[in-house]
């Protein structure tokens, strides 16, 4: 069986997307009888490595007639597996469709919540002319949470949605014996955007004046600069270029004592799971989707205002090593247990089956 990965840009810049892109090419590579191939539109840099990807030229207004055709060519591809949502590669993926290319899934990645259809109105109203008929020749949704599910149903309520979250590749070094060397260090992850809260961030932190105790925030990411102007002149504030490498990337958040994300909006965030698989508590609003973090004590509750934020702050940078430790081993525990690739794979490889046309039981998939 083979699945085209599709996403507008497979590169660094795609953030939480792309990763994701990442993680399911090479598992699906290791999978017997499995294979994946990624498509995406030409420009920008790409990740390096060994997937294999194929890159197309589009039209001013986003169509990829090249796209669509090797989609739909007879017995090439199984399945279809769009990410993202409101881009004109979705055009070629339902031209595909019309002209009997195989079935396709889409995983919208947080893309139909609320926060985000409320803003860009115009564009988004300008995609529908060709996300509409896509989504209801999809052969189901793939949800991240069961947040994002029910928000999918009230945008296509006759279009299966299966919920299955991501997975992550746990730490191989991680020790529940011994606490973690504290490094007074609480990190932002990701993406330079506005519904990121990091504005909100900054002003919290700055009114921890003597309170930092010592700590510093690590702003490390890319994007919409504009977002962090002016953050380099705060005491502790350190903004730091994007790190793309897995294995920096995860040094750099199992050195962390806390990883802090005051979204406003997201679907599933890959930055809390990567911290957690780490075992590096989080500091998160209720809007990042993951409420068994603040359940099993992996996670400081933040929302994503000033106050709240600035509460989130003193508790983390107060806190006593040995609580800290509790957290670690929670956070750590937590993604053992709902988060580690493989039993993720294996829901993944049945939903791929039973869109292909296999009979294949998926009824605990559905939403």
């Amino acid at each position: 069986m083979k699945i085209a990965l599709t996403i507008p840009k497979f590169g660094p810049e795609s953030g939480g997307v792309g990763s994701v892109v990442v993680n399911l090419a090479n598992q699906l590579e290791k999978a017997d009888g499995l294979s994946a191939q990624v498509l995406d539109f030409k420009g920008g840099e790409k990740y390096p490595g060994k997937i294999p990807l194929s890159s197309y030229s589009s039209f001013p207004l986003g169509l990829s007639f090249g796209l669509s055709a090797d989609l739909r060519r007879s017995g090439y591809y199984d399945v279809i597996h769009h990410h993202g949502v409101w881009h004109p590669i979705s055009a070629s993926i339902l031209l595909s469709l019309l002209a009997g290319g195989p079935s396709a899934i889409c995983s919208p990645h947080g893309m139909l919540e609320p926060w985000i259809i409320s803003r860009g109105k115009l564009k988004k109203n300008i995609a529908k002319v060709y996300e509409k008929p896509l989504w209801k020749r999809l052969k189901c949704f793939h949800a991240l949470t069961p947040q994002e599910a029910a928000s999918i149903k009230q945008i296509a309520p006759k279009t299966p949605v299966f919920y299955i979250p991501n997975g992550v590749k746990l730490s191989d070094s991680f020790s529940f014996e011994s606490a973690k060397a504290e490094s007074k260090t609480i990190l932002y992850f990701g993406r330079f955007h506005q519904k990121k809260g990091i504005k909100l961030l900054l002003k919290a932190w700055s009114r921890l004046g003597n309170e930092k105790n010592g700590y510093k925030l690590k702003l490390v990411g890319w994007g919409d600069m504009e977002e962090v102007e002016g953050a380099e002149k705060q005491e502790g504030v350190e903004i730091l270029p994007p790190v793309f490498n897995p294995t920096e990337r995860d040094a750099l958040l199992a050195e962390a004592d806390f990883l802090i994300l005051p979204s406003f909006s997201e679907g599933l965030p890959m930055a809390i799971l990567e911290a957690w698989s780490q075992g590096t508590p989080t500091i998160m609003t209720e809007e990042c989707n993951l409420p068994a973090g603040f359940k099993v004590g992996a996670s400081i509750k933040i929302a994503p205002h000033e106050n709240w934020i600035f509460e989130g702050l003193r508790k983390a940078i107060q806190m006593p090593l040995e609580d800290r430790q509790k957290m670690s081993n929670a956070a750590y525990s937590l993604c053992e247990s709902n988060y580690s690739m493989l039993p993720i794979m294996e829901k993944m490889v049945r939903m791929y089956r039973w869109a292909s046309g296999e009979n294949v039981d998926v009824k605990d998939l559905l939403a």
